[in-house]
């Protein structure tokens, strides 16, 4: 399309504000060819940074005595996507919108586009620190909206195309606010996205459909800072992602370019970007001074910056503020160049200054009262740290989310429980210079990259035994010792279960024994030790009886937890072993005694080591060792099962080839038998 027929479309379009802007831009474009002005924003678009990126700072009053430049009211035809990173409260809001894509350009363009910026974005850790790090700090967003051309104008060469926001290589009149692009239309589709998805913009970012070398960050009156560049450069420049990065180091952190250019001397006062100064002692980053960057260069007082060579003095001779003075081109791939340390510093306090490191919290306005458990959850634990205090008293540190109480001995009464949350950097600020650690970021200001968050609690004793409720098994009730036999939480005075046996204390003989319950016969010995050791809990005079004839009563035995009618531990050593007690009682089936007997199955630690001593306990064992239940002791069964189970086998394997025909138990009920055998 040439310059006349597009200024005839423009007037027979309906002259709403978009169109007549639109129209306005191509007017002042033709009025340029025809007076044959090669002005210096043509020029700028063929240099390494074109000239509007060299714009100082405009304030809303500079356009407001420009009556050219009107707000744009309409509306467009446009989406929202959340891209990449999910949406969430209490993170910075990183939104790109494209310019000059046809709806087949969205898909095949200009979304590929936009996520392989994102990436570079937040995941290139060589060339985007620190943005990487604090990746989880951000929602993204991707506005997809529709040209009806491709590409976008290309004003050098005279080349008009329909774009919906009047994208452009080059610039028409940052005056009227049509450079880059139309920045009342950019503006008023970023306000429709906002109000259509319910967010606000922190960070802006403009994609042209261009593949020239190309991009500015524009100061426009209605307040946002417009980092618009042309996003599908290829050339061996750079990389158009960096030069982006470079845009919005002035547009989201305020960065000054620290190239120069003007031979002369820097006329102005001091500057108010931290990253350039006129001091030549370079006092703004003293405290960066001899740090090396990972790219070796090394932080001083370099002479040149904000397009002057003389006069003015920056961190580092190359940067992504400065991509082709230093040693190399930044803005290539093939190095790690990237921010200097006084700007990854400013763009780090920057993302503090619009994210809290903490997301949520237990509410802390009222007191509370006997809670247990405090919490916080951060934005993002990979980088931020929590120590927690009681009593300003330092309990945790790089701690979990929660604080659990119940883990410390309080006192009743009030107590101050604080969460600190902090960016993990801090612990390695002003490491050495010459090596420093990888996380030393920021030097400066570091209470911004923390938060804390403190509760009043109060801890009730409503016994007044000086044990708060929360830590008492019984807090109604007076108890210091705190016993509790079954450890279920309920101290033994408030527990109607003290050994959780499931019988109550009222009706349990033994309320504090969860093994024993009854005691039917009424002789001193529960039901439950009777029959396991075969006798009667019907019968009280079993109570005298001495089965293994040691001397002992049955009633003694249990008193004193020994057996009342012998055991396969026969050398006394309380264990019981197969290759002793085992051969023990098979070579005593077999009728062996004295030496024959003991000889090599004696235990050295055994009680009892003398042929009558084990030949005694053998004997006490009487019918019990009739395993299988036949009425007979036979070493080739009952001797057997018994070394088989001392070896650990059981079930089938216990049993196979040595039970009697006439055997009376079952191989459960054989197992059972020896368990009893072993108490």
């Amino acid at each position: 399309m040439n310059k006349n027929s597009h200024l005839l479309a423009c007037f027979k379009r309906s002259l709403d504000m978009k169109h007549w802007t639109v129209m306005l831009k191509r007017i002042v474009q033709l009025k340029i060819l025809l007076v044959a002005c090669n002005i210096s924003v043509m020029a700028a678009a063929q240099e390494i940074y074109p000239r509007e990126d060299k714009i100082a700072k405009l304030s809303n009053s500079h356009f407001s005595e420009k009556s050219s430049f009107v707000e744009y009211q309409g509306t467009f035809d446009l989406s929202v996507e959340n891209v990449i990173f999910n949406r969430q409260e209490n993170r910075i809001n990183f939104v790109i919108i494209g310019d000059g894509y046809t709806e087949n350009d969205l898909d095949n363009q200009y979304r590929p586009m936009v996520e392989t910026t994102l990436d570079y974005f937040f995941y290139n850790t060589t060339k985007s620190t620190p943005y990487p790090r604090y990746k989880n700090f951000f929602n993204t967003y991707r506005i997809d909206i529709a040209s009806n051309e491709s590409g976008v104008d290309d004003l050098e060469a005279g080349i008009y195309r329909d774009t919906i926001l009047g994208g452009e290589r080059g610039c028409t009149d940052y005056t009227i606010g049509i450079c880059g692009a139309d920045w009342s239309l950019v503006n008023a589709a970023f306000r429709q996205a906002e109000e259509l998805e319910g967010f606000v913009t922190d960070w802006h970012l403009v994609m042209l459909h261009d593949d020239a070398w190309h991009a500015a960050a524009h100061y426009t009156p209605e307040g946002p800072v417009l980092p618009i560049y042309s996003a599908h450069y290829t050339g061996d420049v750079g990389d158009m992602r960096d030069a982006a990065m470079h845009e919005g180091g002035h547009a989201w952190h305020g960065l000054a370019d620290e190239y120069g250019g003007d031979p002369g001397t820097y006329p102005y006062a001091e500057p108010s970007e931290i990253n350039v100064t006129t001091d030549p002692q370079g006092s703004k980053w003293n405290h960066w001074l001899g740090f090396t960057m990972p790219d070796g260069s090394l932080v001083d007082v370099y002479e040149g910056g904000r397009y002057y060579d003389k006069g003015i003095y920056k961190p580092t001779t190359g940067s992504k503020m400065n991509g082709f003075e230093g040693a190399f081109n930044c803005h290539s791939l093939s190095n790690n160049c990237g921010h200097n340390a006084v700007g990854i510093e400013k763009i780090i306090l920057d993302i503090y200054a619009l994210v809290d490191p903490i997301d949520s919290y237990l509410p802390t306005q009222n007191v509370l009262v006997d809670t247990t458990e405090m919490y916080v959850g951060v934005i993002d634990s990979n980088v931020i740290m929590i120590n927690w205090y009681i009593n300003g008293e330092l309990v945790q540190e790089k701690g979990s989310s929660t604080l659990n109480l119940v883990e410390y001995s309080l006192l009743p009464g009030s107590h101050i429980i604080t969460a600190k949350a902090w960016d993990e950097v801090i612990a390695f600020a002003f490491s050495l210079d010459t090596a420093p650690h990888e996380l030393d970021l920021v030097r400066r200001n570091l209470d911004q990259l923390e938060q804390s968050v403190s509760w009043n609690i109060t801890l009730q004793d409503n016994d007044t035994d000086q044990i708060a409720n929360i830590y008492d098994n019984c807090p109604e009730i007076a108890n210091q010792a705190q016993l509790n036999t079954d450890s279920d939480g309920d101290g033994d005075l408030c527990d109607d279960d003290d050994d959780n046996d499931g019988y109550s204390d009222d009706v349990d003989i033994y309320p504090l024994n969860n093994l024993y319950s009854a005691d039917s016969d009424a002789d001193g010995m529960p039901d439950a030790w009777e029959i396991k050791y075969g006798l009667n809990p019907n019968d009280a005079s079993d109570a005298t009886s001495d089965g293994d004839n040691d001397g002992i009563s049955a009633l003694d035995e249990f008193l004193g937890g020994t057996v009342p009618s012998g055991s396969v531990d026969l050398d006394g050593n309380d264990n019981y072993d197969a290759l002793t007690d085992g051969l023990l009682l098979l070579r005593g089936m077999f009728g062996l005694d004295g030496d024959a007997l003991i000889t090599g199955t004696v235990a050295d630690d055994a009680t009892y080591k003398l042929a009558e001593d084990i030949e005694t306990r053998i004997a006490n064992l009487g019918d019990l060792a009739d395993i299988d239940g036949n009425g007979e002791i036979d070493a080739l069964t009952d001797g057997l099962l018994t070394l088989r189970y001392l070896f650990g086998l059981e079930g089938e394997t216990l049993v196979a080839g040595v039970v009697a025909d006439d055997a009376t138990r079952t191989t459960s009920e054989i197992e059972a038998h020896l368990k009893m055998l072993m108490p």
